[in-house]
């Protein structure tokens, strides 16, 4: 056999697999995702995520108008709930009631404008 056909082979076969095994840690699809958007007139200066058996995170600050993300895996059955602080007012609401142990998913929180949030599970407006 050619040496070149064994290094062609060689190669094609260390790519198939650095794709198969790198592709979902890349590309996180084994992961819960939060993502912060803000679209206020204010920036916030902190966000806390937390339950669900997760070490409660903390995100921020977000400048109006720039969102920032947050991957993790969920460990336990449970609440995801945040906890925004922004110009000395601080939110806490639910991103999801009930939610599965190592469930995959998106969730948008929207800070708007009047201290309103809202949670979305796709939002078009954030790209």
């Amino acid at each position: 056999m050619n040496s070149m056909i064994k290094y062609g082979l060689l190669a094609f076969i260390s790519i198939t697999i650095a794709v198969i095994f790198l592709k979902p840690i890349l590309t996180h699809e084994h992961e819960y995702r939060v993502v912060v958007v803000n679209i206020s007139e204010r920036p916030v200066s902190n966000i806390t995520i937390s339950g669900a058996g997760i070490e409660p995170k903390n995100i921020g600050p977000i400048q109006v108008g720039n969102m920032q993300d947050y991957y993790f895996i969920l460990p336990q059955d449970g609440q995801l709930s945040y906890t925004i602080t922004q110009d000395k007012h601080q939110f806490d609401g639910i991103i999801t009631p009930n939610i599965k142990k190592a469930e995959v998913g998106k969730r948008y929180i929207v800070i708007g404008e009047m201290y309103k949030v809202k949670v979305y599970d796709d939002y078009q407006g954030a790209y």
